[in-house]
């Protein structure tokens, strides 16, 4: 009974903190699903603003640009250094309702209730402690693993609705999911294969390595990957899954006033879809721990106020650390395999939940080029 009681009493915490959703966005390439930042209540990032010390978006008050009149205010605030954070509405793509075993997602965004979606939820293939991002210490399979069906619990192998994402993580609007404020470019449900290209001018050489940044909007662990689906092909998992790319070095955190600080990843191919891939663990804890700790040296002090849903505001527990970590970026290099062909391609981002049944993805253009002689050699 007590045991029970104190899942339960997790849980619902958990319910409450994670009101504000657990959005986030592939940054650097910029992507497709920030098509809105050509709206005129996006456009240019919002660079400066007066009650947040970072960039990017977060609405006033007097702003209703959604069916809720806070819906600016459930934007996507996130930074990019000293640069605008120019996403529009990007950390509004996702899958809500996913687990692993299952053929498709339900699009419900609920923390309570049966944690499989489907009649048969597979078995977790990621268990090892050290690749948990929260409830590190339930035993593996059993009621006290709560995330035990969720999508980083098996990188890769839970349904989405769109190797893009979808605008809004449903058809409808859900509970806990977020309703995306429709514009002249985008609605609630529509998929993001079929958004307009968005020449970035990025160029990576075959064999060579590229570089990428992700921002989260409000943190529900887990972990996610970088794969090349060549440009002319249906935006799929098959064809996304055909070349998963390797991450590279150390991780970089960077911050709002430009610092920066490297840190050491975690890297998972054991038990990944496809086979073998490589996927890379969310570095930032949403409940520090004392075995999963902030990865930077500041660690839990001192705390960052951040923006949380319908106008309020909390703290992070540090500046790389917490449910709101929208003052810092994840920057990763990965390797182009040096066997695939020059030409133009489509860099897919997915991000695998722990903390809830949620896939984010985003879609950026890229080039291939050649790879130089010496580079082959």
């Amino acid at each position: 009974v007590t045991t029970y009681f104190l899942l339960s009493l997790a849980r619902m915490f958990h319910s409450v903190v994670g009101m504000v959703l657990g959005h986030g966005s592939l940054v650097v390439p910029q992507t497709r699903n920030a098509i809105d930042r050509f709206a005129s209540q996006w456009k240019g990032g919002y660079p400066f603003l007066p009650d947040f010390p970072g960039t990017g978006r977060w609405g006033l008050p007097n702003e209703t640009c959604a069916t809720r009149p806070w819906g600016c205010q459930e934007g996507c605030s996130c930074s990019n250094g000293t640069e605008a954070c120019d996403v529009g509405q990007s950390c509004f793509w996702f899958s809500s309702g996913c687990t692993i075993g299952c053929d498709k997602c339900d699009g419900d965004g609920r923390r309570d209730g049966l944690p499989c979606r489907c009649a048969q939820c597979a078995n977790a293939t990621l268990n090892n402690p050290l690749w948990r991002t929260g409830n590190r210490k339930a035993l593996p399979g059993s009621k006290e693993d709560w995330t035990r069906y969720n999508p980083w619990r098996s990188p890769g192998l839970a349904p989405i609705f769109d190797s893009c994402g979808m605008a809004g993580g449903g058809l409808v609007a859900g509970v806990e999911s977020g309703e995306y404020n429709t514009t002249k470019f985008a609605k609630q449900g529509d998929v993001g294969s079929n958004l307009p290209e968005a020449p970035t001018g990025t160029v990576w050489k075959a064999g060579g390595v590229g570089l990428t940044a992700w921002y989260i909007r409000a943190n529900h662990g887990g972990g996610y990957q970088f794969r090349l689906c060549r440009k002319g092909e249906k935006l799929t998992e098959e064809c996304f899954q055909k070349i998963p790319l390797k991450f590279e070095g150390p991780q970089v955190l960077k911050w709002h006033d430009g610092t920066t600080e490297e840190i050491t990843g975690t890297y998972v191919t054991e038990g990944t879809t496809p086979k073998g891939s490589m996927w890379a663990m969310n570095p930032i804890p949403q409940d520090p721990t004392d075995d999963f700790p902030p990865p930077c040296k500041a660690g839990t002090s001192p705390p960052v106020r951040a923006p949380m849903a319908q106008g309020q505001y909390g703290t992070n527990p540090g500046p790389c650390a917490g449910n709101w970590p929208t003052s810092v970026i994840i920057m990763d290099t990965v390797r182009v395999p040096a066997y695939i062909q020059p030409g133009e391609y489509v860099l897919g981002w997915r991000w695998d939940c722990e903390l809830t049944a949620q896939v984010w993805n985003s879609c950026s253009d890229v080039t291939i080029a050649a790879a130089d002689v010496f580079d082959m050699a």
